[in-house]
């Protein structure tokens, strides 16, 4: 049922924390750590720059409208691309040791053309950052061209959890994502934040004048602009997810006492009971989650064929 609604199933079925369950007087069936050890792949909407237009005209808001006619009509033009997907880019942010070590940030990047503020305004809500951010964006966008070149915080050393809020199953489940309460994770984000800041500065981007925003965020207003502690603020002010969470019914051995699931993906101690999702991930994956859950999902499906069937896939005769 994926990572939030599996847990919440499992919990509301009895099985999970026995102290969660007595709360909410559900009579337990298993005591496992259902819930537990949530991971995401926090992004940082805060890391964009602005560059001069690349093209001399302005473009108006309202011809959106013609890209949708295009796209609708022929399947070419703006719709016809993925604009969070066109660039994507894997980097390390491990300076001590970057020729060995393997990416921890994932970049995703949104293009907005000069004066698109429609298409700005939509991404904005889409991510709930009507805040100063968005303010600055808007501002910026009316003359010149904007990057946002977020960063996906690939490895995060912070664990969240899911609870539930009653035992309505038609109530939301009440996640507390934990994001950033390592100071590694602070780290990382900070040096893709600095990766951005060189990286502008090349010779092949200087011909775009790019300038990194100043957003001035009211809460990190006591904080030098560009300072660690600025750049730390600032990820806790319009840092959201991407969508990623995973873990929350944790595969593992028989002597890992957070394990929801053993490896063949069986709840412990329920017969008969697989969960088969990204919620089984010990580990959120280095990258987007949807190609290992469907790997996942085949996993459960041989291993269901072999305990019924046998090694050979056929009923003897």
């Amino acid at each position: 049922a994926g990572t939030v609604n599996s847990p919440q199933i499992l919990l509301l079925s009895g099985i999970g924390p026995k102290s969660h369950l007595e709360d909410l007087g559900i009579k337990l069936v298993q005591d496992l750590q259902v819930g537990k050890n949530l991971q995401d792949h926090f992004t940082f909407l805060g890391n964009s720059f602005a560059t001069k237009p690349l093209h001399p005209e302005a473009k108006e808001p309202l011809l959106v409208f013609d890209d949708l006619y295009e796209y609708l009509t022929r399947r070419t033009g703006q719709f016809s691309k993925m604009r969070l997907a066109n660039v994507v880019a894997f980097i390390s942010t491990n300076e001590e040791n970057y020729a060995e070590d393997y990416p921890d940030i994932e970049y995703h990047h949104i293009y907005f053309p000069a004066n698109d503020t429609m298409t700005l305004k939509h991404v904005l809500v889409m991510f709930n950052m009507e805040s100063e951010l968005g303010e600055e964006l808007l501002r910026l966008n009316t003359e010149k061209d904007l990057m946002i070149m977020f960063p996906l915080l690939l490895r995060p050393k912070s664990r969240g959890q899911l609870l539930l809020r009653s035992t309505n199953p038609f109530d939301s489940p009440r996640i507390f994502p934990g994001y950033l309460k390592h100071k590694d994770d602070v780290k990382t984000v900070l040096g893709a934040i600095r990766f951005t800041q060189r990286f502008i500065k090349t010779s092949a981007m200087k011909r775009h004048e790019p300038e990194m925003l100043r957003v001035k965020y009211r809460v990190c207003s006591r904080f030098t602009f560009d300072s660690d502690e600025y750049w730390e603020c600032a990820m806790r002010q319009v840092g959201t997810t991407c969508y990623h969470v995973t873990g929350t019914c944790k595969m593992g051995p028989a002597g890992d006492l957070e394990a929801v699931v053993d490896p063949s993906l069986r709840v412990r101690g329920v017969r008969g009971l697989r969960v088969a999702d990204a919620s089984i991930m010990p580990y959120v994956v280095s990258g987007n989650t949807n190609a290992a859950t469907i790997m996942i999902g085949e996993k459960a499906a041989d291993l269901i064929k072999a305990d019924h069937l046998g090694p050979s896939g056929h009923h003897e005769l």
